[in-house]
């Protein structure tokens, strides 16, 4: 035997090294990113509305993929250990959050 791992061997170390929490907080950053960029877009360039809207709406998948991960890995896999129902509890109170927490502008709306 030369030394070298088998490819199964080669394909269990990099998943192990793929669900370990140092990756999946760079992972969550990275579609963070993403989603700070489509923000910057919106609001000082002329990007049409509706491929912002489909950009940031296939962003926000895999970071709540991630996140979900971060949440209910294993302590000693990097994440904080939540199981299911209150990983998506904390899920889902961070999105009511994000929509009741910044202030609302009324719109005005005309009549023809």
């Amino acid at each position: 035997m030369n030394g070298r791992p088998k490819p199964a061997e080669r394909l269990f170390s990099l998943n192990a090294r793929l669900t370990t929490g140092t990756f999946i907080r760079i992972a969550a950053l990275v579609f963070a990113a993403g989603l700070a960029v489509l923000t910057a877009a919106y609001y000082w360039t002329t990007v049409s509305r509706v491929r912002l809207f489909w950009a940031a709406f296939i962003l926000t998948r895999p970071l709540g993929a991630t996140v979900g991960d971060f949440l209910d890995k294993p302590l000693d896999h990097g994440g904080l250990a939540l199981n299911r129902p209150l990983a998506s509890l904390v899920l889902a109170v961070c999105m009511i959050a994000c929509v009741l927490l910044p202030p609302q502008r009324p719109h005005s709306f005309s009549t023809v």
